[in-house]
C-alpha cells in the first residue's frame, strides 16, 4: 500500500510540482541500492540504509533474510527449511508450475538411500514421490532405480546415475530455489540496479571503448569500475554520429565547433580554449605534445 501511495503521489503531482518528481527519482535510486545490498547479502549495510533513509515501506528485507537462511541450510545439505517454504507457498508454486518441492523430495529420498535406510526410503517414496508419477514418470522411475543401484555397489551402474548421486545437486537446488523465490515474489533474477547500469552503459559503449588510446576520463564505459560491467555488453547503435572532444569530453556541434590542428588531430573550440597559452597564443596538442599557434588552427564542418 505504501508503495502504491508513493507512485500515486508522483502521478498526481509531478506536472505541477517538479520537486515531487525529483524526490521520487532520489527515493527510487535509494531503493535500487537497497535491493542490490540485499541480493548481495550485505544485510547490515541494508539495515543501516533502511533506517537512515526511512525505506521500511519499500524494503524486501524479510524475503531476502528468509532466502539467506534457506540457502545456508541447503549448502549445509539440509532440506527441511526449503521443504517448509515449499509447503507454505504450495498454491502459488503450483500455479507457477514449479518443480522445486519435487526436486527437494527426490534429494531427501536419495539421502536416505545413501545412509543405507532403504526401507525408510521406500516408505518415503510412497508418501512423497508417488504423486509425481503422472506428470514426471520417467524422472521418478530413474530415481526409484537407485534402490537397486546403490546397494549393488556397482560402479558402472552408479556412473549412469552420477548426476543424482553427486553432491553438486545441492548447489543446483540453491540455484533453483533462488529462481523460484524470485518468480514467486515477482522479482527479477538480477539486481535492478545492475540492469539499469547495463542499460545505460550499453547506450554509451562504442568500438572505441576497446582502444586504450581512445579512453576518456569522463566516459563511464572507460572507467575502471563501470568498464568491467560494460565489457560483455554489446556496442550501441547510433543512427547519427556524435563526435566528442578528447579534452573536455563534450560533444562537438555548432555551439562547440570542431577545430583541426596542423597535425590532423581534432578538438573542440572549448577544449582548445582550456589549453590555450594566452601569452604565446599557442595550443599544445595533448596527444603529440606539439605546440601550434592559434592562427594555424582551422574550423572544420561535418557533412
Amino acid at each position: 500500500k505504501a508503495r502504491l501511495a508513493h507512485l500515486q503521489e508522483v502521478y498526481l503531482h509531478q506536472k505541477d510540482n517538479p520537486e515531487v518528481e525529483e524526490a521520487y527519482h532520489i527515493t527510487r535510486l535509494d531503493r535500487l541500492i537497497l535491493d542490490h545490498f540485499l541480493r548481495e547479502g550485505y544485510f547490515e549495510s541494508a539495515s543501516l540504509l533502511t533506517k537512515e533513509l526511512e525505506l521500511d515501506p519499500f524494503s524486501d528485507t524479510d524475503i531476502f533474510t528468509e532466502n539467506k537462511a534457506i540457502i545456508e541450510s541447503l549448502l549445509a545439505k539440509k532440506s527441511d527449511l526449503a521443504v517448509k517454504w515449499c509447503v507454505t507457498h504450495k498454491t502459488k508454486l503450483s500455479n507457477l508450475k514449479s518443480d522445486m518441492e519435487m526436486q527437494l523430495r527426490i534429494q531427501e529420498f536419495i539421502e536416505l538411500l545413501k545412509t543405507g535406510k532403504y526401507k525408510e526410503g521406500v516408505e518415503y517414496s510412497k508418501l512423497h514421490l508417488k504423486k509425481y508419477m503422472e506428470e514426471h514418470n520417467s524422472t521418478i522411475q530413474r530415481v526409484m532405480a537407485l534402490l537397486a543401484v546403490i546397494p549393488a555397489f556397482n560402479e558402472t551402474l552408479k556412473g549412469s546415475y552420477k548426476d543424482l548421486l553427486s553432491d553438486e545437486r545441492w548447489p543446483f537446488l540453491v540455484a533453483m530455489f533462488m529462481q523460484e523465490s524470485y518468480r514467486l515474489h515477482s522479482l527479477t533474477n538480477d539486481s535492478v540496479l545492475s540492469l539499469t547500469l547495463q542499460a545505460g552503459l550499453s547506450s554509451l559503449k562504442t568500438s572505441f571503448c576497446d582502444d586504450l588510446a581512445s579512453k576518456k576520463d569522463k566516459c563511464p564505459t572507460c572507467s575502471n569500475l563501470l568498464g568491467q560491467l560494460a565489457k560483455t555488453l554489446p556496442y550501441s547503435y547510433h543512427l547519427h554520429t556524435s563526435v566528442v572532444c578528447k579534452i573536455t569530453g563534450e560533444v562537438m556541434n555548432e555551439n562547440n565547433p570542431p577545430m583541426v590542428l596542423p597535425n590532423g588531430y581534432v578538438y573542440s573550440e572549448k577544449g582548445l580554449q582550456v589549453r590555450l597559452d594566452k601569452v604565446k597564443n599557442t595550443v599544445v596538442c595533448p596527444i603529440t605534445n606539439t605546440s601550434f599557434p592559434m592562427s594555424s588552427i582551422q574550423k572544420i564542418f561535418f557533412c
